[in-house]
């Protein structure tokens, strides 16, 4: 698996929300945004942090290494910029649990 997702950061950590809160998971943070919400928890992650590449293949280690699952979000993970590889984090991923935080708002589309 040599293929590479651009993020602002990929930890491990811990669920704090909703079914799965309290389960080991591994952060995939996406940098772009469609809203400008003033009480965003990651608003000023997303203004001071950098896009990376991480290799899919040091994400699945980690994955297999900690039994965590994925936890992607933002940013937001379905803007058309994201969108593509946050499927490809899906599909390509062996993990136990996934869980996509999404505003669940497509007022327009970032390039």
């Amino acid at each position: 698996m040599s293929k590479e997702v651009k993020l602002i950061e990929n930890f491990l950590s811990w669920q704090g929300e909703g079914p799965d809160s309290g389960r080991s998971m591994i952060i995939l943070r996406f940098k772009t945004c469609n809203l400008n919400c003033s009480w965003c928890d990651t608003a000023v992650k997303m203004r001071i942090s950098a896009e990376a590449p991480y290799k899919l293949s040091d994400i699945q280690k980690t994955i297999y290494k900690s039994k965590a699952g994925i936890l992607v979000t933002g940013g937001e993970p379905t803007v058309k910029k994201h969108f593509t590889s946050t499927v490809m984090l899906l599909n390509e991923l062996d993990f136990p649990v996934a869980n996509v935080e999404s505003n669940g708002c497509a007022l327009y589309e970032l390039t």
